[in-house]
């Protein structure tokens, strides 16, 4: 495992504080978001879009998937009519089809974010999924005020 995240992050897979999914589950989020970078990984070289295994992995690389990432997501959010001062979006056939097309594209682009990470900064799939599920029992915490200083959303709390 990458930078061994595991070993800073204490109270993680399997002794989850505050989601208490199991092991099942983790497992299955994990193989899932391998699953989506081996396929990226695959894809993305065959598109050349990736340094080969002995070439490093450059910052401007990296940066410019999470750019085109964000892109992937507002594409996304125009899908499904962002603007909440407009008349709403018809979900019909052709524009629920552009949603999952444009959701695709968003997994297609964490996919090969996650792989280049990996290979810039050593962090694992795993090593990532345990952050979120650390930063998620964090906002879970601040969702039912348990940390001062913060208030929940509305109807959260």
């Amino acid at each position: 495992m990458g930078n061994n995240i595991n070993k800073k992050m204490t109270g993680c897979v399997g002794e989850h504080p505050v989601i208490h999914f199991g092991g099942h589950m983790y497992a299955d989020i994990k193989n899932g978001l391998d699953a989506l970078v081996k396929i990226q990984k695959r894809v993305s070289g065959l598109a050349g879009a990736i340094p080969k295994p002995d070439e490093d992995v450059s910052n401007s690389l990296v940066t410019s998937t999470c750019f085109a990432l964000q892109g992937e997501i507002f594409e996304l959010a125009q899908e499904l009519g962002w603007k909440y001062w407009a008349n709403p979006k018809e979900m019909d056939h052709e524009s629920v089809t552009k949603v999952a097309d444009e959701f695709a594209d968003v997994l297609a682009f964490l996919g090969l974010l996650v792989y280049l990470l990996e290979r810039r900064t050593g962090l694992s799939s795993e090593d990532l999924l345990v952050a979120y599920l650390k930063k998620t029992d964090k906002n879970v915490e601040r969702f039912l005020g348990k940390v001062s200083g913060y208030e929940s959303p509305a109807g959260m709390a």
